[in-house]
């Protein structure tokens, strides 16, 4: 009985020791081989190019050229090879311009063991199925959906402006409400989204869409 073909991985990070383990973890695995290791983006492509192999692991922080903007070039030029995006960065903004621009999966690093190779394998045999997601991913994105039907019309007002790069100065008279109240807005806001500083929040507002709303729209938004 013939044996199934080896599938071969490309490991893309920034980081040696995240390569080297992800390495190790793979070849405990006989079915897997790793046919190259790339430190930025660029090299991901080039050595993508050359080597072709099935899956390729994507971080989306990598000098150069970006994971991201990497993934689009692999998915392009070689859509033989599958991109599995391997990050700790699983806002929604991150997942959705992964899987935009062609990745097949997206897993956290703090993933287990048998959710990275089950991930591997979903790409190679049940790419048709849609991409992966790993439970943390999936988690995540529940969680963000959840919090996101709580906000308030205040909230998102709150949230629109401050993606706009107002302070709470600044926010107090466009709404018509003192700083104190802004403030609590503010807080409550980050609470319930579980994000804790205005650059997360402007990225979170990007991926839901609410910089394409006007203030009186975004009062409206639940």
């Amino acid at each position: 009985m013939q044996r199934p073909a080896r599938i071969t991985v490309l490991i893309a990070d920034d980081h040696a020791i995240v390569r080297e383990g992800v390495r190790a973890l793979l070849q405990t695995d006989r079915r897997m081989t790793i046919v190259g290791e790339a430190a930025n983006g660029k090299q991901a492509i080039e050595l993508v190019r050359k080597l072709k192999p099935r899956v390729v692991l994507m971080d989306i922080f990598l000098p150069i050229i970006n994971g991201i903007e990497a993934t689009r070039a692999i998915t392009r030029e070689i859509p033989t090879s599958k991109v599995l995006i391997f990050s700790s960065a699983s806002d929604r903004a991150n997942v959705e311009a992964a899987l935009q621009c062609g990745a097949s999966g997206f897993l956290t690093k703090a993933s287990p063991s048998e959710e990275i190779f089950g991930a591997i394998r979903h790409v190679t045999s049940h790419s048709s199925e849609g991409p992966f997601l790993g439970r943390a991913v999936q988690n995540r994105q529940a969680a963000a959906q959840d919090s996101k039907k709580q906000l308030s019309p205040r909230e998102f007002q709150v949230l629109y402006l401050i993606a706009q790069g107002y302070s709470n100065k600044c926010m107090a008279p466009e709404l018509g409400i003192s700083m104190k109240t802004v403030e609590k807005h503010r807080q409550s806001l980050m609470k319930k989204l579980n994000i804790h500083t205005a650059a997360g929040l402007t990225s979170y507002a990007i991926g839901e869409g609410v910089l394409q709303l006007d203030l009186a729209r975004a009062a409206e938004r639940r």
